[in-house]
């Protein structure tokens, strides 16, 4: 009895295995290529209220094209009111593009580490707005671009300058210069630059804004206000005349400066230090005209051009893990290949042509006159024969050389002979030895290379003139 209960304890203890029946679906096989289009043909469309959205496979369309957005102004999807699109793999960094209809602007939004460090590029017909990241020089992140109007926002700056803005005059062109100018070679009429607070100055001597009247040869400078007043204080310079060939320099007076002071009690300055003052507000204008003219072609026809280019010809970044990218790279694997082997073959070849260093300097002609093959012949003999004889002269140089230490050391032995202990003896013995053997394979080697030169220089004589190039010209001298 209990011989049976242990037994089946036993059998409960065993797992219970249950099998499924077979499936009767066929095995679903998707290719990688199939996988990566995603939906047939590529694309999906998906229509909305006043909306239609356009989904693409990467790799799909020629611009990199992911995900469309079209919103209508009508139910039914005739007038267009906006168009979003969303892109992918692209080599200028454009991740998203948002054209409105209505108010006729166009946006572009980078991803970081692209030209110019753009992030994002906003325009119309007459405006243009674009946005920078924080690695650029200047450390410009906003610029914005009106007809006659340009505004420039900084930040981090050394200089605590956070804020520029420039209006530009109206310049008069001749037509037949108008398609070479632009509007970076307009006049400035006035700018207005704007600092933070520099806490290592008294709130007096602080810059908040100064204004460049250019026109008018007047700086207005307003400083910080302090803490305990609410009007700050203010200083207008009017600039010298400069000399002409009529008239002398004016001179700076006290009358071509007016100002406001916030506290009475502050010392006034004195003419020299007045004077000072506009010598660096008149050399910090010369700077700023330049940095504002570089900004507009640098900052602005620079990057609008590039973008033309770029929107021109349109490149990607392949990854190897997908199909598209994966054959990409195996061409141009291949490719690299075929550019390396023929590289290597054609520099094998100018190895062993002995006329290519004087063919590179005739600019590699096809063919060659009867006196340039001549000049070549004679220029590659008496080239061998320079090597020739700098070679030996080489072999004479260093058997002098050994000549000369082991001299030196005889003389030395000579001095000291009487007190040198038998290791220096020894060291001596084996010193001299060794130099002797080396002045010997070096007398040796210069014997044979006077008998064995005009064997080469022959051999070289007749290869030349066997040379297909040079044979026709000098038939004459054989």
């Amino acid at each position: 009895m209990m011989s049976k209960v242990n037994s089946d304890e036993e059998e409960e203890k065993e797992p219970r295995v249950f099998e499924m029946p077979r499936s009767w679906v066929n095995y679903i096989h998707i290719t990688k290529k199939d996988l990566e289009t995603r939906w047939p043909g590529g694309k999906k469309v998906i229509h909305y209220r006043k909306a239609k959205l356009e989904q693409f496979a990467p790799y799909l369309n020629s611009d990199g094209l992911l995900t469309r957005l079209t919103t209508y102004k009508d139910l039914d999807c005739t007038a267009v009111v906006m168009v979003k699109e969303w892109y992918h793999h692209r080599k200028d960094h454009l991740e998203e593009r948002e054209v409105n209809k209505v108010d006729n602007f166009t946006v572009e939004r980078f991803k970081r580490g692209r030209r110019f460090h753009l992030l994002l590029h906003r325009y119309t017909d007459s405006e243009r707005e674009l946005e920078f990241s924080s690695g650029r020089v200047d450390n410009l992140v906003r610029l914005l671009e009106s007809p006659g109007e340009m505004t420039q926002i900084f930040e981090g700056r050394e200089d605590f300058l956070c804020y520029r803005h420039v209006v530009f005059g109206h310049q008069v062109q001749f037509p037949e210069a108008e398609e070479n100018s632009g509007q970076g070679d307009q006049p400035l009429l006035k700018v207005v630059e704007r600092f933070h607070r520099n806490r290592s100055k008294p709130t007096n001597e602080d810059v908040a804004e100064r204004v460049f009247l250019l026109l008018q040869r007047r700086i207005e400078v307003t400083y910080h206000l302090e803490d305990s007043r609410f009007i700050p204080s203010k200083r207008s310079f009017t600039k010298p005349r400069e000399s002409t060939e009529k008239k002398k320099a004016e001179d700076f007076t006290p009358d071509m400066v007016t100002g406001f002071q916030v506290d009475p009690t502050e010392k006034h300055l004195r003419t020299l230090s007045l004077y000072e003052i506009l010598a660096d507000l008149m050399t910090d204008e010369e700077k700023m005209v330049l940095q504002v003219k570089e900004s507009k072609k640098e900052q602005v026809k620079d990057i609008v051009a590039c973008r033309k280019q770029e929107e021109k010809n349109i490149q990607f970044h392949f990854s190897p893990w997908t199909t598209t990218g994966a054959t990409r790279a195996r061409n141009l694997r291949k490719e690299m290949e075929r550019v390396a082997a023929e590289e290597q073959r054609w520099l094998q070849e100018k190895e062993k042509d002995i006329l290519a260093p004087f063919l590179i300097q005739l600019d590699n002609p096809e063919t060659l006159s009867a006196e340039a093959a001549k000049q070549l012949h004679q220029d590659c003999l008496a080239e061998f024969k320079q090597r020739l004889v700098e070679h030996a002269n080489l072999i004479q140089e260093r058997c002098e050389k050994e000549t000369q230490k082991l001299q030196r050391k005889q003389r030395w032995y000579q001095r000291n002979q009487l007190s040198i202990t038998e290791e220096e003896e020894g060291e001596y013995q084996a010193y001299c030895s060794e130099i002797t053997l080396r002045i010997q394979v070096a007398k040796k080697r210069l014997s044979m290379h006077k008998e064995a030169a005009p064997q080469k220089y022959r051999v070289l004589d007749e290869k030349l003139k066997r040379d297909p190039r040079l044979a026709p010209h000098l038939l004459s001298l054989g």
